[in-house]
Formats: structure tokens, C-alpha cells, sequence
């Protein structure tokens, strides 16, 4: 199934420490739960960039997103498993992760962080998914995966990139030796005590380290029949307290990623985009999550062929941009 881009740049979004521009779908309170929820490669990405502002630190209301629905109720999720758990769904993984929205890569660009002379350092690397644009973008890139299976999809398919099979905690990275460090849908995995120095030292004076998701829901769109079923099958799960901030929790991220003094915000825009999901895709792309089980999966995938075999989704994609501190 093809891809059709609806838009391919956001509007401008930059911020400095103290004033930030963001998508209000990528803002939630310092309790939001995070959510695992379905995603595919074939789709559509529209517009971006609606922007609201806020002051840096300011409180911003509780939201708790599951399938589509924003609101004040407990989002009750599946224990989450070691990051490994996508490794023994490797080819499920690959197949069903969707591309990150073309905006992403045209800010990274625009902004000067991502040339073709730039060396880039990615943690939790997964099957390629980011690592295949900036190697086209020019870049070299070294990436590290935990997962072998995941790992060999990404050495077969991007043998240019220098592909290290550990984790972030534990691979060896030489002093100043990147200009920039990414990590894309992985940072929630990271022991962020160890991580965070880490980069501080293997980034040069004036290096960055970017920061993305594809959060699989938009507490602005509207809640969708399939949603609604998708929320019929988590509300059945025990309540468990969150264990990292929510992925819309945006700010609590940067909290999250700056506290260490090791990197200072420099950037957050959100970009907002609809994709398109068969039943097959709907049942591979549940299993790989950490928090269904095999038979939730199937239950998702049969809301799908009762509504027709096709549903659209509302996602949007978070990028924080943080400066190395001196």
C-alpha cells in the first residue's frame, strides 16, 4: 500500500529555554500515562504545526490518551516488558513501524543538525527506521541495538551504517567523536543516569541530541469507533501506576532529559498526522507492543474487519531538540 504524504513541512515552532511552541496533542500533565498503541507504514501524514504557547514550567492540565480519548479517567495498561519483547517480533516490527513524517527530517535539515558531513550516534536503532533517512540525508551513522533480530534486519538492509548489537547503557563511545545523538521512539527504555553523561561526553562542544516518537494517538481528534474499541479492551486491564512520563507528556520529557544538567532545550514542535490501517496490519502491529498480549491483538484486529477492514487514525510525532551544555 502506498504512502501519500499530505504535508510535508510544519509551521515554525522554534523556542529558546524559557518559551516553547508545541502541538496541544503533545502536552500532558505530569501524570499521563503512556500508551502503546497501533501504527503502520502505509498511510498519510496532514497538516502540522498547530502551535500553542506556553511558558517553560507552566502547569499544563492532566490528560490521559487512550485510543483517541482524552479525559480524567485511570488508563488501566498490560505490565510492560523488557525493550527485547520487540525483538522476537522482529519482521512483525519492521513491516508495521510507519516512516516518521517528512517535516521531521526537513527541520532536522533546515536546522542544521543532520548535512552530509554530520555523524550521528542512535540509540535504540530498532530495524532502521531512522537510520536509512539520515544515511540518505548524508550522514554517517552508528547504530546501536539491543536486538539482534532487529539488528540484522538493519545490517541487511543499511550495511553502510556501523551497527553495534548492545544498549545504550553499555556500548563504548569515544569522546567528541558526534555531532549529533538520536533517539527515536526508544528514550522511555533508557536508564537516562547513565545514557544522558554518556552522550555528554561522546558529543562535541556544540553538539545535540534529539529526541522523537511517533505517539500513536491525538487527544485533538475526534474518538473514532475503532477507538472506542480499542479503549473497550484496555479498560478490562488492572490499573498500574505510570512508570516513565506519557507520550504526550512533552514537557515532562524535556523535565525528564535537562535534569541532569547535561543538555539544555533548545527546540519542541510536534507534528500531527493521519494514517490508514488494514486488519493484518492491525493484528501485526498490536503484537509487537509491549502491553498486549496475543489475544488483545486479535481482538483489535477483529474491531478492524467489523468496521469494514480499514480505519483511520489520528498520530502525531513529538521532536525535542536539546543542546549539549558546556
Amino acid at each position: 500500500m502506498p504512502i501519500h504524504w499530505l504535508s510535508s513541512r510544519p509551521s515554525p515552532s522554534h523556542i529558546d529555554a524559557s518559551l516553547y511552541r508545541h502541538d496541544g496533542a503533545c502536552v500532558g500533565g505530569r501524570d499521563a500515562w503512556p500508551v502503546d498503541l497501533p501504527q503502520t507504514r502505509a498511510g498519510h501524514f496532514d497538516r502540522a504545526g498547530r502551535g500553542m504557547t506556553a511558558r517553560w514550567g507552566d502547569a499544563v492540565p492532566r490528560q490521559v490518551s487512550i485510543a483517541g480519548r482524552l479525559d480524567n479517567r485511570p488508563v488501566r495498561l498490560s505490565p510492560m516488558v523488557d525493550s527485547l519483547h520487540f525483538d522476537a517480533h522482529a519482521e512483525a516490527y519492521d513491516r508495521g513501524r510507519p516512516p516518521y513524517p517528512p517535516a521531521l527530517w526537513a527541520r532536522l535539515q533546515d536546522d542544521g543538525l543532520l548535512r552530509a558531513d554530520t555523524r550521528v550516534i542512535e540509540l535504540g536503532a530498532g530495524s532502521g527506521l531512522a537510520t536509512g533517512p539520515m544515511l540518505r540525508a548524508g550522514a554517517s551513522v552508528t547504530a546501536v541495538e539491543p536486538g539482534r533480530a532487529l539488528a540484522d534486519i538493519l545490517r541487511r538492509r543499511w550495511p553502510e551504517a556501523n551497527t553495534q548489537i548492545t544498549g545504550a547503557e553499555d556500548v563504548p563511545l569515544p569522546s567528541a567523536a558526534f555531532d549529533l545523538a538520536v533517539a527515536a521512539t526508544a528514550v522511555h527504555w533508557f536508564d537516562l543516569d547513565v545514557v544522558l553523561p554518556k552522550l555528554h561526553r561522546a558529543l562535541v562542544p556544540g553538539g545535540h541530541f534529539a529526541v522523537w516518537r511517533n505517539a500513536f494517538g491525538d487527544p485533538t481528534a475526534p474518538v473514532t469507533p475503532f477507538r472506542k474499541r480499542v479503549a473497550a479492551i484496555t479498560d478490562r486491564r488492572r490499573a498500574l501506576p505510570p512508570p516513565v512520563p506519557g507520550e504526550f507528556d512533552t514537557a515532562a520529557w524535556v523535565e525528564r532529559l535537562t535534569r541532569t544538567g547535561h543538555f539544555a532545550p533548545s527546540s519542541v514542535e510536534c507534528f500531527s498526522w493521519t494514517i490508514e490501517l488494514r486488519t493484518d496490519q492491525i493484528r501485526d502491529l498490536f503484537t509487537t507492543f509491549s502491553n498486549w498480549s496475543s489475544a488483545e491483538a486479535d481482538e483489535a484486529a477483529q474491531a478492524v474487519d467489523d468496521l469494514g477492514g480499514r480505519v483511520l487514525e489520528h498520530y502525531t510525532t513529538p521532536l525535542i531538540i536539546l543542546e549539549r551544555e558546556e
